[in-house]
């Protein structure tokens, strides 16, 4: 092994290292708060099944390039037989496992946030919600085909320094069990969040234009009734069934005659727009909790719009190094590097996926109740 094979493979044990650590933790992390302590960060739902698919998949895969890897670190001359067979057999299991996760992750998000409940997207996911065993099919049961019929044809031999993955002869094996669906998840994720994310903005413009507007009415409401602190029911006309305090505020209500000499008597604007103003100031500028839910989405999206983009960054090496052995033949040890950025994707699915909302409200909760 020379230096250039060494440094690949050590890049590699790395990136295969460090996804095995974040799946095992994230997995480890999810059963102690959910079945043992009994946080509920584990819900019933189909994100949480997926996710825990997802960790699986990718510890599976890194798991068996960190032995291989290892294997041929210690001297081992990786070579085509029953090792190399079964390490790239699990490998393509789990990878095209992981791709289906990643796929269907996008889609029920995306059906999540469909805000009409009779959209064909909501009926989906209401109909896939109360059947969940059917994600048995893409996450199982089509990985297990595909790598079945690869064992079948052409086979399993070395792709790589470390690692075994579907024979590179016939040149379209590779694209009809692997590589054409990648393709496609990659296309079809930058579409399916950003039609998520300019929906989530959209209705947080919305929502905070329909806030505002509230604001303004109530602003308005308050000018107009609110009378100034020197005024009682005794300087008015000596009438104080005509004055209803409401709620120990300064608001009033004002029967018969009484509203439109009111009005005249006490519209002063210095006074009114100082009692406004402090009103406001002592509600405060909240915002309704349809905005504030929403505005959390929308920094949530900020953070998951990175998915396409990461995914992206470190799949394309790896599909252009499959493109190039397609159509010349054979690598080079600079595709051979670069391609080793797909052995981290387990890592970053762990921080992307795995440390959700759900684990880290579990990992707060557990914290404080420590110190408590």
């Amino acid at each position: 092994m020379n230096s250039y094979e060494l440094a690949i493979v050590l890049t590699s044990l790395v990136g295969d290292s460090l996804s095995v650590i974040g799946g095992v933790l994230v997995l480890c992390v999810i059963a102690l708060l959910s079945f043992l302590l009994d946080y509920k960060v584990f819900g019933n739902d189909l994100r949480s099944l997926i996710i825990v698919c997802l960790m699986v998949s990718d510890t599976a895969n890194s798991l068996t390039n960190l032995i291989s890897g290892l294997s041929v670190l210690r001297g081992n001359q990786l070579t085509n037989g029953p090792f190399c067979t079964a390490t790239g057999y699990i490998g393509q299991v789990s990878v095209q496992s992981s791709d289906f996760s990643v796929l269907l992750m996008a889609l029920i998000t995306y059906a999540t946030f469909t805000p009409d409940p009779g959209s064909p997207s909501s009926r989906w996911l209401a109909r896939l919600q109360a059947r969940k065993w059917v994600l048995v099919l893409p996450l199982l049961l089509v990985p297990l085909a595909s790598a079945s019929l690869a064992f079948v044809y052409p086979g399993y031999e070395r792709a790589s320094f470390s690692w075994c993955w579907i024979a590179a002869e016939p040149v379209y094996a590779r694209y009809v069990y692997a590589h054409g669906l990648r393709l496609a998840i990659m296309l079809a994720l930058p579409v399916i969040y950003g039609r998520l994310y300019f929906r989530i903005r959209n209705a947080y413009r919305v929502a905070k234009e329909r806030d505002l507007a509230r604001r303004a009415i109530e602003a308005e409401w308050e000018y107009s009734m609110t009378p100034p602190r020197s005024m009682n029911k005794h300087s008015y006309g000596g009438r104080p069934d005509s004055i209803i305090s409401l709620a120990s505020h300064d608001t009033v209500i004002l029967d018969g005659d009484d509203v439109s000499s009111y009005f005249e008597s006490v519209r002063g604007p210095t006074s009114l727009k100082c009692v406004a103003g402090a009103r406001r100031r002592k509600r405060g500028a909240s915002a309704s909790p349809e905005v504030a839910k929403l505005k959390q989405l929308k920094k949530a999206m900020d953070l998951m719009i990175a998915l396409p983009i990461v995914y992206f960054i470190l799949w394309i090496p790896g599909v252009i190094n499959r493109l190039h052995v397609a159509t010349n033949g054979r690598t080079t040890w600079v595709l051979e590097a670069l391609q080793t950025s797909t052995q981290y994707i387990g890592f970053v699915n762990s921080i992307l996926y795995g440390l959700n909302p759900n684990v880290q409200s579990g990992l707060a909760e557990l914290w404080a109740d420590l110190w408590d």
